[in-house]
């Protein structure tokens, strides 16, 4: 109802920047008898006007660095809680904190020759976790499949190569090569344990 009685029907346009509205004034039945006022209500739409760039841009980018953050020390707090759980690493602070002196990389090559003590299996892991092979950069990652895609479909027209991959195959399982960590002192970052 409107003033003094008058019935009304209310039309709503809501838009992306934009939001119309229109009055049709109706009888005592419900039939269309007039059309009153109407207008429309434009307002920014949240981007600037130099690079259309979004205004919430920069809080969407800072709030994506803050839950990869969260996630990825949720994920190494529960790695951690596993391995202490399975007596791979100690449950004292002090004698984990102990095992951050020891490089993961050695321990690593030194596993391909004889048997680790647990703690130090567990400080290995601990180290693979916190360097992953797989990039998280989404940009680098598509680089790397493009690349690969690239070297599936060279290959596959070079029938020369897949003759000698089977010609060299066999030849690398009976030499035993060793496989481990490839890194040398002077290319890693060891920033913690």
């Amino acid at each position: 109802m409107g003033t003094g009685g008058a019935r009304y029907r209310l039309g709503i346009d809501a838009g992306s920047n934009s939001l119309g509205w229109f009055v049709v004034w109706l009888d005592a039945n419900g039939d269309p008898v007039g059309l009153g006022p109407g207008g429309v209500r434009i307002f920014p739409d949240g981007r600037n006007p130099k690079s259309k760039e979004s205004n919430a841009a920069d809080r969407r980018v800072a709030r994506g660095m803050r839950r990869r953050r969260d996630r990825y020390l949720r994920r190494r707090g529960n790695l951690m809680a596993l391995l202490i759980k399975h007596g791979l690493m100690p449950a004292e602070a002090s004698a984990r904190k102990a095992l951050e002196s020891i490089d993961p990389y050695a321990l690593r090559a030194e596993a391909l020759d004889k048997p680790l003590p647990a703690h130090h299996v567990g400080r290995a892991l601990f180290h693979l976790n916190q360097r992953p092979f797989e990039p998280k950069d989404r940009n680098r990652r598509q680089g790397i499949r493009r690349d690969q895609e690239r070297r599936r479909q060279t290959a596959n027209a070079d029938a020369g190569v897949a003759r000698a991959d089977a010609r060299r195959i066999p030849a690398l399982a009976s030499s035993n090569p060793r496989t481990g960590p490839r890194a040398q002192p002077s290319d890693r970052d060891d920033g913690g344990i």
